[in-house]
């Protein structure tokens, strides 16, 4: 008799646990705090161009933007800022951005310079200001690096889909900080492409060494601020990640600063996990300062290399 209430113990008391807490159940409603909105800055100047900033609201965490018609001006008004007064400045001269359409960015009104043009070796400063928001922040554009080359390789058991290799010997001079875009001819601008999980990568692992890295082929439409008209591509993009024998692969391979590569592998770790509420949250490291604002300003050396796959 022992043995068999020694049997039939533990599985009663589990049974009898579950059966209270069932019993115990209520539902619950959260109350999900509304954050204020804040300024969203995406600011840019790369090597041999003028700078481009855009100025969006932030939008509240469980308001879907798919759902939004862009094409309605007082959804436009309610997410774009163009009222601001946006200046950069290179040390030598300053100029302030005219706002304007530009069909490369998604919503197509950015504030964009005619004048400063991103030269390697020259900091640059940015000032935006609009009712209550007095904002500013500084980037370096660095001499760039060039890739060795870049290569194609087809996936295992495929025929015509693979992957893109880049290959450079990196410096050993310490603290060199890289962002990679690629494109394909047809897309409107070159866009973020992950090659070790993000698009931007030190050189913390690899000071000194002969690297290889793959990486695959964006969408043509990748963030917020894409063209989601762009359906020029006559061979389509319904194809995930893989590039195509035949394809232009078109890489542009970047030089950015640290505070760039803080603010931008916090911002795409963020986007990676923003999927799941229940995940930990990342706070994206923006280099904008004077006020609650999001985002940031980035220089970019610039070295552009292209191959056909093949």
């Amino acid at each position: 008799m022992r043995r068999m209430i020694k049997n039939i113990t533990i599985p009663f008391l589990l049974l009898f646990v579950a059966a209270f807490v069932s019993s115990c159940e209520k539902d619950i409603t959260v109350d999900i705090p509304q954050a204020g909105k804040k300024p969203v800055i995406e600011g840019s100047i790369f090597q041999g161009e003028v700078a481009t900033v855009g100025i969006t609201w932030s939008f509240p965490y469980f308001k879907p933007l798919s759902g939004l018609d862009f094409n309605d001006p007082a959804v436009l008004q309610e997410f774009l800022v163009t009222d601001a007064t946006v200046i950069v400045s290179d040390g030598i001269t300053s100029e302030t951005l005219g706002l304007t359409y530009d069909a490369r960015y998604f919503p197509p009104l950015v504030y964009k310079g005619s004048s400063i043009i991103g030269t390697p070796g020259r900091t640059y400063t940015l000032s935006i200001q609009f009712p209550g928001y007095d904002l500013s922040a500084v980037t370096t554009i660095l001499e760039p690096i060039p890739l060795d080359s870049i290569n194609f390789k087809l996936e295992a058991g495929e025929d015509s889909a693979g992957l893109a290799y880049m290959y450079f010997t990196e410096p050993s001079t310490v603290g060199n900080i890289y962002r990679l875009f690629s494109k394909r001819p047809s897309y409107a601008a070159y866009k973020p492409t992950a090659a070790v999980g993000n698009s931007v990568l030190d050189d913390q692992a690899y000071n000194g060494q002969l690297i290889e890295f793959f990486f695959g082929r964006p969408g043509a439409q990748s963030n917020l601020f894409s063209d989601p008209s762009d359906t020029t591509d006559t061979n389509g993009d319904n194809r995930g990640g893989d590039w195509m024998l035949g394809d232009t692969i078109m890489v542009r391979f970047c030089t950015i600063d640290r505070p760039a590569y803080d603010y931008i592998k916090t911002l795409e770790n963020s986007a990676g996990t923003s999927g799941n509420p229940f995940s930990n949250p990342t706070t994206v490291k923006s280099n904008i300062t004077g006020g609650n604002a999001l985002g940031g300003w980035v220089g970019y050396g610039v070295f552009d290399i292209q191959a056909i796959a093949q």
